[in-house]
C-alpha cells in the first residue's frame, strides 16, 4: 500500500476494522487502502465545510472598499472584533468552494449584527458574512479551558480539544464517542456545547467472536 516517509517514519491513510479494549487496538482484518467512498471519523479543518452561509448579495460577492483590504485592515480588524464580549469566533469561507479563489471572512456575534457591521466596516473593506450565536467565545473558551485540563488529568478516553466556531461549540476528540458520553457532557457544560469527534467508529455486526 501506498506510504509516505520521512527521517525514518513512514505514515497514510489506511482503511483498519478491529476490536479495541480501551488501552489497545487490534486487526481483525488486513489494512485496506481508503477508497474514494470512504470519509474520515473525525471531522477536522480538512473535512470541514467551508462554504460561505449567508446569502450571496445582489451582485455577488464584490467589496464595499477595496482600499480596506490590505493585510493591516484586515489584522486590524479581526484584532478589534476579538475584543469584543459578544465574540463567538471566525473563519474564512469560499463560495466557489476551495480553490475557487473568491474569499469571504464569516464572523460570529451573540447580538446585534448591524452594529457589529458598521464598526467592522471603519476598517475592513472585503466580503463579509456575520451571524449571530447563542454561546460566545469567552463562554467557549471556558469550556475549552475545562476540557483541556480534564485530558491533560488523562481522563479516560479524550484526546484533545478543538474549536468550532462554524457550529458554536468546542470540539472534544476522543478514542470512541458514545451517547452516555455525549449526555454526560451535555449535563455539565448544556446541550450542544461540546461536540464529539471519535477517532474509532464502531462497526455494526463486526463478528470477533473467534477472538
Amino acid at each position: 500500500m501506498k506510504s509516505q516517509s520521512e527521517l525514518g517514519t513512514r505514515w497514510g491513510s489506511y482503511h483498519l476494522t478491529g476490536t479495541w479494549d480501551g488501552t489497545r487496538f487490534t486487526l481483525t482484518e488486513p489494512a485496506e487502502p481508503v477508497g474514494p467512498k470512504d470519509k474520515p471519523v473525525g471531522r477536522d479543518e480538512d473535512t470541514a465545510d467551508f462554504k460561505t452561509p449567508c446569502r450571496t448579495p445582489a451582485g455577488g460577492w464584490k467589496p464595499v472598499d477595496p482600499s480596506k483590504m490590505s493585510d493591516a485592515a484586515e489584522e486590524r480588524f479581526k484584532a478589534l472584533a476579538e475584543k469584543d464580549p459578544q465574540y463567538a469566533g471566525n473563519w474564512i469561507s469560499y463560495p466557489k468552494g476551495l480553490g475557487g479563489g473568491q474569499t469571504v471572512y464569516v464572523l460570529r456575534f451573540s447580538r446585534d449584527l448591524r452594529g457589529h457591521e458598521r464598526e467592522i466596516r471603519k476598517t475592513w473593506g472585503g466580503p463579509l458574512c456575520l451571524l449571530t450565536a447563542k454561546h460566545t467565545g469567552r463562554e467557549l473558551e471556558k469550556v475549552r479551558a475545562e476540557l483541556e485540563r480534564l485530558t491533560k488529568a488523562k481522563t479516560p478516553g479524550y484526546l484533545g480539544v478543538g474549536s468550532d466556531p462554524q457550529n458554536n461549540r468546542v470540539r472534544l476528540y476522543v478514542t470512541v464517542a458514545s451517547d452516555h458520553m455525549q449526555r454526560g457532557l451535555d449535563r455539565r457544560f448544556g446541550k450542544g456545547v461540546v461536540g464529539l469527534e471519535p477517532w474509532l467508529a464502531k462497526v455494526v455486526g463486526l463478528d470477533v467472536s473467534h477472538k
